[in-house]
Formats: C-alpha cells, sequence, structure tokens
C-alpha cells in the first residue's frame, strides 16, 4: 500500500510483499524471484530476472549508479547485479557462514554500502567501487539478546532500529 500527498490510502495493483527502494524517482520492489520497477499506481512496468548466482536473499538495496545489491541472510553474502540482472560478483558477510539467522537491511552512502547487519551486531561498509568490505561500526557492546534492524541516512547521521 502507499499513501499519497493528500493523505488518501492506495493499494498497489500487484501483489508486493517484499522490500521496496526508490532510486531515481523509480520504485522497486522484489516480487516472484524478480526485482519489479512500479509506477506509481503499483502496475509493473519493468522486470529484472534474479541470476542463478544469487542462491538466497530477503532484502536488497539499489545502487546510485545502477545495479542491486541482493542480501542474503542465510549463506551470509551480498550478491551484487547490474540493471538488467546480470551477476557481478558475490562479497561474504563473514568469512565462514554461521548458521544463524540476522535481519539484513543496507543503505548507500557516497560510494559505500553500509549494511547492517552481519549477525554479530556489526555493521560492515562495501567499497562499491571494487566490493571489498571492512567493519564500519561494531555494536556488540549492546549485549542482551537484542541485534541491529533497518539502517538509514540522513543529512550526516545514521539511523539504526532495534527490534
Amino acid at each position: 500500500m502507499f499513501l499519497d500527498e493528500a493523505g488518501g490510502v492506495h493499494t498497489f495493483n500487484s501483489t508486493i510483499t517484499g522490500s521496496i527502494e526508490v532510486r531515481d524517482g523509480r520504485l522497486y520492489a522484489l516480487h516472484s524471484n524478480k526485482i519489479v520497477e512500479l509506477n506509481r499506481s503499483g502496475d509493473i512496468v519493468n522486470s529484472i530476472s534474479i541470476p542463478s548466482e544469487a542462491t538466497y536473499y530477503i532484502n536488497f538495496t539499489a545502487l546510485p549508479n545502477g545495479g542491486f545489491a541482493l542480501l542474503d541472510n542465510r549463506n551470509d553474502r551480498m550478491y551484487f547485479i547490474d540493471d538488467s540482472g546480470n551477476y557481478i560478483t558475490t562479497v561474504n558477510i563473514k568469512s565462514t557462514r554461521d548458521n544463524h539467522l540476522q535481519n539484513v537491511h543496507g543503505v548507500v552512502v557516497g560510494n559505500r554500502l553500509i549494511l547492517s547487519e552481519d549477525g554479530d551486531k556489526n555493521l560492515l561498509a562495501v567499497d562499491l567501487s571494487d566490493y571489498s568490505f571492512t567493519l564500519f561500526r561494531d555494536f556488540t557492546g549492546l549485549g542482551g539478546n537484542t541485534w541491529l534492524n533497518a539502517i538509514a541516512y540522513y543529512d550526516g547521521v545514521y539511523y539504526i532500529t532495534l527490534p
């Protein structure tokens, strides 16, 4: 569903149940193993097939210069594809799969994809030029059974939700 500027509530004309992203005034969503572009009425106007290299993903991030990062919390990986759905590369979130699930959300700031999280309360930064990644912030001091959730960035500040 979506809200218009006058406060009206509308439903998409297509069944959209996954993540949604906006890039360059275009709305993208995960739908039936594809990334679809929707118009303002929620009609699918374009679809991008996901390559077979991306074996599993629960979320995605639209990248500013084209393409997408598909986020996999089961195998601890990020799959990068171009705007046509061609596979570019895979980046491992962890050196070895840890067999537990975590929320994975991404936001692009500058030329980096900031990923929340790796399963150990860490934010990772992926350089979109060469797909190298580094630890961006360590939140292991939060303790307890909490984890990091969605991430957003606005005007120099990162916003991270907790469950």
